[in-house]
């Protein structure tokens, strides 16, 4: 699955399908792995409703379980984006069940990472205001909920940290506190483009305060903030050691 998700990353640019913010692992709690059409039935299913092609609709779906494992129908995504579109079906025409995946852009009202330009359809400011620049566009923008001035914010709070923090060990402190808020990938982001930390510790620095989310505790705290600063100091360490060269 790793190598799948390491595929279709690399095809995404290493962003997730729906907002573009940055995703720089695939490891869980990192970024998901998104459905376009959604793989099983919606949890509330009103039958009637699932054959509408109504927006309001689209949550209810009877999903489409023989496209689970067909590449075409997955995209990475950050789990914000994920968890709002949920069951919601992309379908252009819901009436009847396709027999084979559609693979052309006019089967969608949705951006698929797969088959549309994200640049034709959304745009997006250096203040990161989204705008929908078609029906496609303005669907994936409601749906995520990338018009919520709230939940755009929160993909910024990681930046908001390092500007609030006077060094690193402070930043560490503040993004453990917060790290429910904020996640794994945005930590990632600003511990490697803010600090200069290469990805593979960044990767494990956050690694260890997801595992300290499921604990939590003061003294859980202390010990994941003890060994995030012990893994950097290695890593220095083993940066600044001079390589040794084989010669032939």
């Amino acid at each position: 699955m790793y190598a799948l998700r390491e595929w279709l990353l690399e095809k995404q640019n290493f962003r997730c399908a729906y907002c573009q913010m940055p995703i720089t692992s695939v490891r869980l709690g990192h970024c998901e792995l998104d459905h376009v059409l959604p793989k099983a039935p919606s949890s509330k299913l009103n039958r009637k409703l699932a054959r509408s092609n109504a927006p309001e609709h689209r949550y209810h779906t009877f999903g489409y379980r023989r496209f689970k494992f067909v590449p075409q129908n997955l995209a990475v995504t950050c789990k914000q984006c994920n968890t709002f579109k949920g069951s919601f079906d992309p379908l252009s025409d819901r009436a009847k069940s396709p027999g084979k995946l559609p693979y052309v852009p006019v089967a969608y009202c949705w951006v698929h990472p797969q088959l549309h330009d994200y640049t034709q359809h959304i745009s997006i400011d250096q203040e990161w205001f989204y705008k929908g620049l078609s029906k496609q566009g303005r669907n994936t923008i409601r749906v995520c909920k990338l018009d919520k001035a709230e939940v755009v914010s929160r993909k910024r709070q990681a930046d908001a940290l390092v500007a609030q923090s006077n060094n690193l060990e402070d930043f560490l402190i503040k993004y453990g506190a917060q790290f429910e808020n904020i996640g794994a990938t945005q930590g990632i982001v600003a511990l490697t483009s803010s600090y200069g930390i290469d990805a593979a510790t960044a990767d494990e620095i956050t690694a260890m305060f997801a595992d300290y989310s499921l604990s939590k505790g003061a003294e859980a705290f202390c010990r994941t903030l003890a060994a995030a600063l012990e893994r950097v100091r290695n890593a220095s360490v083993a940066a600044a050691s001079p390589q040794t060269v084989n010669e032939h």
